[in-house]
């Protein structure tokens, strides 16, 4: 039975339309959450026209930072901190993207940024999988390629509401829904009547 995320809050975002891509990073900034690849993927994106939003905070946020400065992508890196407006912030961007070095159990901000219409990109770890499907209702990078992701984020860069994008974004609703408090709640009442 996997935790429950309260979707209520979070509402479908509206994508870019001949502008910047908005990606955004939710979490706190540990060096296992991986933020460092997107950076890394960032750094092969000169030709995108895209920005990262970082939301959230820890011990790694200078590195973080310093890593931004020294692939000269600071000037398209934003580092909010932690901040209590997720919803708003997953409302106003387009792509969420989760790559963590170790094996997650689950992803619940992976679940609300679904629940939001975004395209999701995550590593290949953990639970994950078991969110995502690659090509679905997202997708997934083998090994946290940071030059996979950057391959990705430009394709969708190139055409953001094409009708493959607009497909993946509404089965990501749709999948969302499946790790909602309430399917959390019905599961976990079946197996009570069960034993």
């Amino acid at each position: 039975i996997y935790n429950g995320a309260i979707l209520e809050r979070f509402h479908r975002a509206q994508t870019s339309e001949g502008k910047t891509l908005r990606l955004i990073y939710v979490g706190r900034l540990i060096e296992e959450k991986g933020v460092q690849t997107i950076l890394q993927a960032l750094g092969y994106l000169r030709d995108a026209d895209c920005r990262l939003t970082i939301v959230g905070d820890g011990d790694y946020r200078a590195p973080l930072q310093a890593i931004a400065k020294e692939l000269d992508i600071d000037s398209r890196v934003q580092f909010l901190g932690t901040r209590d407006d997720v919803p708003e912030l997953l409302a106003d961007s387009d792509v969420f993207v989760h790559l963590p070095d170790c094996a997650e159990g689950f992803g619940i901000a992976v679940v609300e940024a679904m629940a939001s219409g975004l395209i999701c990109v995550c590593g290949d770890r953990g639970a994950l999988p078991e969110i995502v499907e690659d090509g679905v209702s997202g997708f997934l990078v083998k090994n946290n390629d940071p030059e996979r992701l950057a391959e990705i984020v430009r394709a969708i860069a190139g055409n953001p509401n094409s009708e493959q994008y607009e497909a993946i974004r509404a089965n990501a609703v749709t999948a969302a829904g499946h790790f909602s408090i309430e399917a959390f709640t019905a599961k976990l009442d079946a197996l009570i009547e069960e034993t």
